[in-house]
């Protein structure tokens, strides 16, 4: 017969494992730039290789926070142009800049945080572009760090190198109207950017960890089984 010794270690290890299991991720949304993908027919050519005359290009666009953010997690949408036909990993490098304190909110030329991500997988959103009939993607990363903002302006830069697909040059989707901006600039060192009509879609999150649903109901039966045999353990020496 069961003990109250041997259920409260067995309540303690349910509730130790579910607290040690690998957390899933949830996040924020600290700044969305726009996700109209119905609507998306213009893409930014953002690419390093150099087997195109539109390649060797980086763009950048800007976003402002009205208070202070922190960031661990970027979100973003584009399509392989010409031919639609990717056959190569992607290698993604996010850089973060800051902008002139004036004028159009043009990025500084050099970046204060950058991250090579490299080929973080592509899901098609189940969307096409509206006259070209590019497939559009989906993009996440999770930093390798966070990166703190104080409130203001600055700019987000991704850009891919494409160089094994010689087919394709990687465009970042476009949303919004030609109203907005956004940059690129040519070349691999740091120059001036130049201003574009339009913006590019992305999303910047704070990722942070959260029990998985197994690791609740783990934890909640530890919890359970241990004030259970509690409440029958006290029975056991109350007098009637």
């Amino acid at each position: 017969m069961f003990s109250y010794r041997t259920f409260k270690p067995l309540g303690a290890i349910l509730f130790a494992t579910a607290t040690s299991l690998s957390p899933a991720w949830g996040q924020s949304v600290a700044y969305n730039n726009g996700v109209l993908l119905n609507n998306v027919d213009r893409f930014a050519i953002s690419d390093r290789s150099t087997d195109s005359p539109f390649a060797d290009q980086t763009v950048s666009d800007t976003f402002r926070l009205v208070q202070p953010q922190t960031v661990n997690k970027v979100r973003w949408y584009g399509a392989y142009v010409f031919t639609d036909t990717p056959t190569a990993n992607d290698d993604f490098v996010i850089s973060f800049l800051q902008t002139f304190p004036s004028g159009n909110g043009q990025p500084l030329p050099d970046s204060f945080a950058s991250f090579r991500v490299g080929n973080v997988g592509r899901t098609f959103t189940g969307v096409n572009a509206r006259n070209s009939g590019f497939a559009i993607y989906e993009y996440s990363a999770l930093l390798p760090v966070s990166v703190n903002f104080a409130g203001g302006t600055f700019a987000l830069s991704i850009v891919n190198d494409t160089t094994a697909d010689t087919n394709d040059v990687w465009g970042w989707a476009t949303v919004g109207g030609d109203a907005q901006m956004y940059f690129n600039r040519f070349g691999p060192q740091p120059t001036d950017w130049a201003a574009r009509s339009g913006q590019v879609a992305f999303q910047l999150e704070l990722a942070a960890p959260v029990p998985e649903t197994g690791a609740l109901w783990l934890m909640l039966g530890g919890l359970v089984l241990m004030a259970g045999i509690k409440k029958s353990n006290q029975a056991k020496f109350t007098r009637p």
